[in-house]
């Protein structure tokens, strides 16, 4: 090897970047074959010719080799993106099913698969083409979507739930004396429940709720009145028992003047 050879051995040696070195490489090629030129013992004419087309030759190589890079480079950052984001995904799949509620570990999940949809979006090809407006419109449809979704699952929750509380306020009514206190308590409570229970199926229906409203509300003057009347009854028993008693007392009484006058006096009370 010639003294020249050894000193670029040497240079290529000290570069780290196996990219550098390849462009280093390149140019050490190149700079040799504009010095075999120069040796050639020919027209100067000839020799410009040559060495143009050799440095057109080298920019050409030059430019291939960072093509060349870029793309192997964009390839491991995508492998090792894809690597980081799997790891990523294990850790927060742990950390959800450490969660103990039921309903923030689903919560947990929804933001989890969202947050994974948005970010195979912004790698998506296609997804980058669109312009600002279109990605913010792509995106802004993606969670609604998903809060629609966790919408649903929370009224499936809340309506199972209502009607479970209604069927024991249901089950709890057959036990109860009716027209007591307890009785119209519970009422009220199986009204409560069920206008509920029709609130969270009507989906944010307006017409429909508007309709629920107007049915809870003549629903509920309906136990009130119902509530006074027996009320009433229950009071209007006692007093005819109150005064059947006076009666009973005078007529048991017969010529005891004072057993007689009370019962006068119960009687006239009730």
């Amino acid at each position: 090897k010639t003294l020249l050879d050894l000193q670029n051995d040497k240079k290529l040696a000290e570069i780290t970047s196996e990219d550098e070195k390849a462009k280093a490489k390149l140019k050490i090629d190149a700079d040799a074959k504009l010095v075999e030129i120069d040796k050639l013992t020919i027209h100067e004419d000839l020799k410009k010719k040559l060495r143009d087309a050799a440095n057109e030759a080298y920019e050409a190589e030059k430019a291939e080799l960072d093509k060349k890079q870029v793309a192997d480079k964009a390839k491991k950052d995508e492998e090792e993106a894809k690597v980081q984001t799997e790891f990523q995904t294990k850790i927060a799949d742990i950390k959800i099913a450490a969660i103990k509620n039921d309903d923030e570990r689903d919560e947990a999940t929804r933001l989890a698969k969202l947050k994974k949809q948005l970010t195979d979006l912004d790698a998506d090809k296609e997804f980058i083409k669109l312009s600002e407006e279109e990605k913010a419109a792509v995106k802004k449809d993606l969670i609604d979507a998903s809060e629609a979704e966790s919408q649903k699952s929370k009224n499936e929750i809340v309506k199972k739930g209502l009607q479970d509380e209604l069927e024991i306020l249901q089950a709890q009514q057959k036990g109860i004396e009716a027209n007591s206190e307890a009785y119209f308590n519970n009422v009220k409570e199986i009204e409560r429940v069920s206008y509920e229970l029709k609130i969270a199926a009507a989906k944010g229906n307006a017409k429909e709720i508007e309709k629920i409203n107007k049915e809870h509300s003549i629903n509920n003057i309906a136990i009130e009145k119902a509530e006074k009347e027996a009320k009433k009854a229950i009071l209007l028993e006692r007093f005819k028992a109150v005064e059947n008693f006076g009666k009973d007392l005078q007529v048991l009484a017969g010529k005891n003047k004072d057993l007689a006058i009370a019962g006068v006096i119960i009687e006239k009370a009730a």
